[in-house]
């Protein structure tokens, strides 16, 4: 994949990062502007982008690199350097959604499985140099997804979907200093979002 970096990169505050249909392209721009900003050409389907609370860095999710069941999340800086491999799960599990804690440091990302697969379904934490993964929820039911991460404002909780065999999600609670999360409803959705306050 090609580099052209971000001309001047945009300034800190009302960035948004998007990735445009098509041609798979990572681009930032800032609010109110027409004049986006190009910061990376994956060449293989980007279905999901994560900006880092200082709007330096972002997260996404590459599918097709090595085939579909073969998905992994990257980082890279908004100028279009620094280009970085987060994770290697191999062709059984696949992260999702991955989310910046609101310090700026850790991320968090959820993930689901291939039917039939030995790996679990889990939550992981990892600093965005990939130094210090830890799983911080998993499960063995089969076709589980652990999706929908979400940090709390002060990066202290993190909230997340169990799917269990297609349907029937659960919205999980789980402190990240906790060994065991707790079942906020048994009705959940997808999609979950914290407030900022």
């Amino acid at each position: 994949a090609g580099v052209a970096p971000a001309s001047g990169g945009p300034a800190i505050g009302g960035t948004i990062a998007f990735v445009q249909s098509g041609n798979y392209d990572i681009y930032v721009v800032e609010a109110g502007s027409r004049e986006p900003a190009f910061v990376w050409d994956e060449l293989a389907l980007i279905t999901e982008v994560s900006l880092s609370p200082d709007a330096s860095q972002l997260v996404f999710n590459s599918d097709g690199r090595d085939g579909f069941w073969h998905t992994n999340l990257f980082t890279i800086n908004v100028d279009g350097t620094g280009l970085a491999q987060l994770t290697d799960l191999g062709d059984q599990e696949v992260p999702r959604r991955a989310a910046w804690s609101p310090r700026g440091d850790p991320l968090a990302y959820g993930s689901y499985v291939a039917q039939g697969a030995d790996e679990h379904a889990s939550v992981t934490i990892v600093e965005p140099d990939g130094a210090g993964a830890r799983v911080l929820a998993s499960t063995p039911e089969p076709e589980a997804r652990l999706t929908g991460v979400a940090w709390s404002p002060l990066g202290r909780d993190i909230v997340y979907t169990n799917t269990r065999n297609g349907f029937g999600a659960r919205m999980m609670l789980h402190r990240i200093t906790a060994e065991e999360g707790k079942v906020v409803t048994f009705e959940g959705g997808f999609g979950t979002v914290w407030s900022p306050d």
